[in-house]
């Protein structure tokens, strides 16, 4: 008596593939691909499968078009473009996607074949970074899509995703490091910048437009008159599709970069037209005095990081995000970079009247030179803790260092503010109100340990529009 023929069953691979497994009644051994990871998908299969090993033939599960994958891809290519464009910029990043399936796959059929794209993933991650193969397999199953939506594919394959934990192959070079450019030293290089570059492209009032908006440069190449800009304007429009996040908004621009900007003027169209200004900045960037190394990798997006930098002093990391075209906080983080001039404020937390690494003054000398600084106030030498400032000179004369003349910030106007107050508490004089609505916190906590007076006599809850109310006995915030 012969042997009983085994029925056809599914098992599952360590690459997580289904197979069929079985006898044949002529005794051969099965051992199919169902080409998914789905087990129902698999079960689906399973008697198409068995029918075609009966009679002898290979299991096919989606009919392919039998047009060369060369002309597949550049017909995708051409027919996706809106959808490509404005889903991954100008489509340039889909057409290096298309270039690496033909260096694999070569053939329409291998790129629908699910075993042969998970050799492509395996073989991708030893090349690239785990980011970039998720965007090419991103890629490949819209393509797939695009052929089954025209019938060139009769079933959708299953294209794996790369692993949460896998990192790939960093690209031998690496990223580019971003320069930390200070502000003195962003200035520094746009001052030794030609007017133009030796083909005639307007340089210096293009990175001078970029360091005051903090820009992308490929939104400032697309910026077109007069849709977004007319002369003398004080905003700055940004259409959606000119900009890399799809972030159509209206941007305030400073008096610099609108001096820059309509010196292009008149013109109809594009107002600043791209160009590469690499090799016009590292020439500039070595003839300011920044050293050789640093010089010789400057790029424009160097200003963009270093005016967020800048910004970034503020705190207001929401306003920053707008103006530098962020949809999201988190990414603008990455745009703040730390620097000297900040540590130096770490360790030496003086107030806005020192240059940085400077002592601290005193409690009078606060006082009187706050008092000097918003021009109130008198002197009285029967005021307590008031003394000659370490200059010699007496409160009212009291000078402030040439290091910090420049228009105050708003932050440093309030803490001035509450300095003079106090000033006019301890001594019955009148002030002239200026109203000024900041960070109510951070000058209550610099108002405390100026005067060193005890926490009980500070009320806990801010005033009304940062106001400090006087009462004749116990004075507090109210």
């Amino acid at each position: 008596m012969g042997r009983r023929r085994q029925a056809y069953k599914l098992e599952k691979r360590g690459n997580g593939i289904w197979y069929v497994v079985g006898t044949t009644p002529d005794g051969h051994r099965v051992h199919r691909s169902t080409r998914t990871r789905s087990r129902k998908a698999a079960a689906q299969r399973l008697p198409l499968i068995v029918e075609q090993v009966e009679v002898g033939a290979r299991a096919t599960f989606s009919e392919v078009t039998k047009t060369p994958l060369e002309e597949l891809l550049a017909v995708w290519l051409t027919s996706a473009a809106t959808e490509v464009a404005s889903a991954q910029g100008d489509g340039s990043l889909f057409e290096t996607y298309a270039r690496h399936f033909l260096r694999f796959f070569h053939t329409t059929e291998r790129i629908c074949d699910e075993v042969a794209i998970e050799q492509y993933k395996e073989h991708r991650l030893g090349q690239v970074q785990a980011t970039t193969l998720r965007g090419e397999l991103s890629a490949l199953r819209r393509l797939h899509r695009w052929m089954k939506k025209r019938k060139l594919l009769s079933a959708l394959p299953e294209v794996p995703k790369v692993p949460k934990r896998a990192i790939g192959t960093p690209h031998k070079s690496g990223k580019r490091k971003i320069i930390k450019l200070s502000p003195a030293e962003m200035d520094a290089i746009i001052a030794a910048l030609p007017e133009c570059t030796r083909k005639g492209y307007p340089v210096r009032e293009f990175v001078t437009f970029v360091r005051e908006t903090s820009l992308r440069p490929s939104t400032v190449f697309g910026l077109r008159a007069p849709h977004d800009y007319e002369p003398g304007a004080r905003l700055l429009r940004i259409r959606g599709e000119n900009d890399k996040a799809r972030f159509g908004r209206d941007v305030p621009i400073t008096d610099r970069a609108r001096k820059a900007i309509d010196s292009r003027f008149p013109c109809d169209g594009t107002i600043f037209p791209e160009f590469d200004c690499r090799d016009a900045l590292r020439e500039a960037a070595l003839a300011a005095g920044i050293s050789a190394h640093r010089a010789s990798k400057v790029s424009i997006y160097d200003f963009r990081h270093g005016r967020g930098t800048e910004w970034g002093r503020t705190g207001n990391l929401i306003g920053i995000a707008y103006l530098m075209g962020h949809k999201h906080v988190t990414t603008t983080k990455e745009y703040l970079h730390s620097n000297l001039e900040e540590a130096q404020a770490v360790l030496f937390p003086t107030s806005f009247f020192t240059s940085p690494g400077e002592a601290a003054p005193t409690t009078a000398e606060l006082i009187a030179q706050a008092t000097e600084m918003i021009g109130c106030g008198r002197e009285d030498s029967s005021v307590t803790g008031i003394r000659q400032s370490r200059s010699g000179h007496s409160p009212r004369s009291c000078r402030i260092p040439g290091a910090i003349r420049r228009p105050l910030t708003g932050a440093e106007y309030t803490v001035g503010r509450v300095l003079v107050d106090t000033y006019e508490t301890f001594t019955e004089n009148p002030v002239r109100k200026r109203g000024l609505v900041c960070d109510w916190n951070a000058a209550k906590s610099e108002w405390t340990q100026s005067t060193e007076l005890p926490d009980s006599r500070c009320n806990t809850q801010a005033p009304n529009r940062g106001r400090v109310h006087r009462r004749s006995s116990p004075r507090r915030y109210v």
